[in-house]
């Protein structure tokens, strides 16, 4: 009998050896990117930290005084992008190459199912992407927008609703607390394409009894509430008008268009819609409420720039109704430097490629660092430092400097929902800054609690 070790050492030994045997000889003199040294068949996978891994990018990047750098995942070739110029030239202009996406094990192993954000190329994907961005076009979002609550439910109830039709009625809502569940898994799981269900995913065929692998049991314990999630809301969805459900929603339109034929879109199945819904959430709620959770701490530890964002917010909000478009931009840019996203979904790529003189390996997982492009010294005076002045325009008497790229993704795989996104973390932030105050917490004795928060390793990152 092996024992745990030993049964690591081997497999991960055998995927090693089969990914060296299968990769594909290039033919160009180019060198890889620069990187730190690997160790033997494990590449770089030791010094990689499980926490906060876009640090180390970024401090590499410095290091080696290039804007790419290259990893070695246990064989698996990872190309990180740490500035707006390498990205964009990469997955912007070289589209046709990049936009693929690598198997997400981890993910397939919890459950999840024609998940655009997920999926690489083929039928599925095409079908989602299609129906996504004629639903969540800039026009055509705001006819599905339903009211909602701050924070805890307000981003939550906003999917819902627009995907599903759900209306949240209270904190203990079941959808509420399912929710909150998915915002937990993906807050937890690990950078998206890194764990070791991803790097060797034939793990994935051991028995569930086998709890050697952290990765592998949280995907696996997880799976029931992912199921749950995806069906669940679909199903409540397709209620009869009048169960609590609205009649407008995505979901509902989508259903009524596939039945009666009028959907611009032929071949559209129950899967792709409930697939494309499923989207919704994934890729969206989680994202804008933990973006909402970071600006809040960004407020109390910073009183002052509370107190002008209100006064600007009061003005533009100004009338009985929102304005979106022209105020949205230069109000929440810096945002966006607090990105909760630090690290763009994994692209592949899908053949080999030269990019100033550095060789990029077809098969590559290709991943923007996106805290390294909202931190970068060469863009912005004072990247660490929380003010929204710079971002306001020369003309204005500021820096003008230019608002962060990429935090939608970049090229062909740029988010469908940015409209909706952007409008909501606009509405929330203007509407809390024009009717609350946010402050510290006090102690018993009266005296202020100033909070020394952490940021949680996942597909988004959470204060904690």
């Amino acid at each position: 009998m092996f024992s745990p070790t030993g049964l690591l050492t081997l497999l991960v030994i055998a995927a090693v050896a089969w990914r060296l045997g299968t990769a594909r000889k290039s033919s160009t003199l180019a060198p890889l990117p620069p990187g730190p040294p690997a160790d033997p068949i494990i590449g770089h996978v030791r010094i990689i930290p499980s926490s906060r891994p876009e640090l180390s990018f970024q401090k590499w990047a410095k290091e080696y005084g290039y804007d790419v750098i290259y990893l070695n995942l246990m064989g698996q070739p990872a190309v990180i992008l740490n500035s707006a110029e390498a990205a964009v030239d990469l997955m912007d202009k070289r589209g046709a190459i990049y936009s693929d996406r690598p198997d997400f094990h981890l993910f397939e192993e919890s459950g999840w199912r024609d998940v655009l954000t997920f999926a690489n190329g083929g039928t599925p994907s095409v079908a989602n992407r299609k129906i996504l961005r004629k639903a969540l076009s800039n026009r055509s979002f705001r006819s599905l927008i339903c009211g909602g609550h701050f924070l805890r439910n307000s981003q939550a109830h906003l999917i819902l609703s627009v995907a599903h039709g759900i209306k949240i009625t209270d904190n203990n809502d079941p959808f509420l607390v399912l929710a909150e569940k998915i915002a937990w898994y993906f807050a937890h799981g690990g950078s998206p394409g890194s764990t070791l269900v991803d790097i060797l995913p034939f793990i994935r065929r051991l028995p569930w009894w086998v709890r050697i692998f952290p990765s592998l049991n949280f995907a696996r314990d997880n799976y029931p509430i992912i199921r749950q999630f995806q069906e669940a809301p679909f199903a409540a969805a397709k209620c009869p008008i009048g169960s609590g459900v609205s009649e407008i929603s995505f979901v509902r339109n989508m259903l009524e268009d596939m039945q009666l034929g009028t959907s611009e879109e032929s071949g559209i199945t129950e899967d792709d819609i409930k697939g494309a819904a499923g989207t919704m959430y994934a890729a969206g709620a989680d994202t804008t409420l933990s973006t909402l959770v970071v600006w809040v701490l960004c407020m109390v530890l910073n009183p002052e720039v509370q107190k002008k964002l209100a006064k600007k917010s009061i003005a533009s909000l100004g009338g009985t109704t929102y304005q979106i478009e022209g105020n949205c931009p230069s109000q929440i840019g810096w945002c966006t430097r607090q990105l909760v996203v630090q690290l763009g979904f994994p692209h592949k790529s899908n053949k080999d490629d030269v990019y100033k003189n550095m060789f990029i390996p077809k098969g590559s997982l290709v991943i923007a660092n996106a805290h390294a492009i909202t931190h970068d010294p060469s863009v912005y005076a004072e990247p660490d430092q929380f003010n929204p002045d710079p971002y306001i325009p020369t003309s204005e008497g500021e820096a003008g400097e230019p608002l962060p790229v990429g935090y939608f993704g970049f090229g062909r795989r740029v988010c469908p929902g940015q409209y909706l996104g952007t409008a909501s973390v606009w509405i929330s932030i203007a509407s809390m800054l024009a009717t609350f105050r946010i402050s510290k917490e006090l102690d018993k004795n009266g005296n202020e609690i100033i909070p020394t928060p952490g940021m949680t390793t996942g597909l988004e990152s959470y204060g904690s």
